[in-house]
């Protein structure tokens, strides 16, 4: 991915998607395309397609900042509903659903049919 995001200047790496190139590398591996190539094109199928569907442009951080300085008029901490510190991630719960019954599967990638 950051090859690809390399190649074309003035591309953010942040804005490729990983879920776009794990789908393709994925759809490259059962169909067994490309397999035999010994070309040197770093970006290849993968780069290809995360460069046609990159993300939007990250935002500007909202967030207010804490001021480090006790004397500064700014140290004063709003009550604004955010905590003061970083919370530390403690658990992690993944829960795979199985897709509705009649639903067509999708692999992320605007586009392309699917099988």
């Amino acid at each position: 991915m950051v090859n690809a995001a390399e190649s074309r200047p003035g591309t953010d790496p942040d804005r490729c998607g990983f879920s776009i190139a794990l789908h393709t590398a994925r759809d490259l591996v059962v169909q067994a395309a490309g397999v035999t190539d010994h070309g040197t094109n770093l970006v290849g199928v993968i780069g290809r397609r995360v460069l046609a569907h990159l993300l939007p442009r990250r935002r500007p951080p909202m967030s207010t900042r804490k001021v480090k300085s006790p004397i500064s008029r700014y140290n004063e901490r709003r009550d604004d509903g955010r905590p003061d510190r970083s919370q530390p991630v403690t658990a992690l719960t993944i829960a795979v659903l199985a897709a509705p019954a009649g639903a067509a599967a999708s692999h992320g990638v605007p586009g392309r049919p699917t099988r």
